[in-house]
């Protein structure tokens, strides 16, 4: 695989360079194309530009197995993500589309990539796909703000999400569709005690591979009770998708990842049904 690296010196002055390196081992007679990418983990949030950065760190968990993939940067349209990818301090471009980006990681290492440099403030999503597990996460920092630490997440088709709202805190939603079609969400509000809120539903739709990202003010409107605090039901339509939430206060430093977590769906126990 071919990449260019450009390096910035002291005087600012740029050098290119092409190169060529193997960077994926699809296996003795396979291409890349063949390699089995089956492993996901996706990041709803992921953006760079003017003070805002995105730091991915993947971690390959296997004592003895080395791990291949793919990464793949996308704005809000399912389009490639237009910032400047950084690996070791270099910036890097794939020949073509450069969001992909193919990476290797050693039995019980790890690959970091951060992103910093765009044209204007880019924001969107980022995918990982491989051919074995990995765990990651993504540093994901806005000035003025903080850096909240965002989890990797499957895609799933119901979720519950923690939400707080009012008293000077804000809750962002970020929604990705996983999908090669169109989904619809399907949104409510729930308080403590998992009863639902009067009035606090809403409907989210995607394209395929798009992405939308919204405050819980402009989702439930005057429906969101003040100073609420409670969970966010999320079932899907169509598909498949992954999610983030993000707690905005009003200080500095005040700004957190909240847990989005899969729905179960359990047959009730014969206690519960006596």
């Amino acid at each position: 695989i071919e990449w260019t690296v450009q390096a910035e010196g002291a005087s600012g002055d740029v050098t290119e360079q092409t190169c060529s390196v193997q960077v994926v081992r699809p296996g003795k007679g396979k291409k890349l194309e063949d390699v089995d990418f089956s492993h996901l983990l996706d990041f709803a949030q992921f953006g760079a530009g003017e003070g805002m950065t995105s730091e991915m760190i993947l971690h390959n968990p296997s004592e003895t197995r080395t791990v291949n993939g793919m990464i793949h940067l996308m704005d809000s349209e399912g389009a490639p993500l237009e910032v400047l990818p950084h690996v070791d301090g270099q910036i890097l471009r794939a020949e073509g589309d450069w969001s992909a980006m193919p990476f290797s990681i050693a039995p019980m290492g790890h690959f970091a990539l951060d992103a910093s440099q765009a044209q204007g403030v880019r924001t969107g999503s980022a995918s990982v796909r491989s051919d074995g597990p990995l765990a990651g996460i993504v540093r994901f920092t806005i000035p003025g703000l903080g850096t909240a630490v965002l989890p990797g997440s499957q895609p799933v088709t119901e979720a519950l999400a923690s939400v707080r709202g009012g008293a000077g805190s804000h809750t962002g939603a970020a929604f990705r569709n996983t999908e090669e079609h169109p989904i619809t969400l399907r949104l409510a509000l729930r308080d403590q005690q998992g009863r639902p809120v009067p009035g606090a539903e809403a409907e989210v739709s995607l394209e395929a591979g798009a992405r939308q990202a919204r405050l819980l003010d402009e989702l439930f409107g005057d429906a969101l009770p003040p100073e609420f605090s409670g969970e966010l039901e999320i079932r899907s339509q169509g598909g498949s998708f992954v999610a983030v939430m993000l707690e905005f206060g009003s200080q500095p430093g005040s700004f957190t990842a909240l847990p989005v977590t899969p729905l179960l769906k359990e047959e009730p126990s014969d206690k519960n049904q006596q």
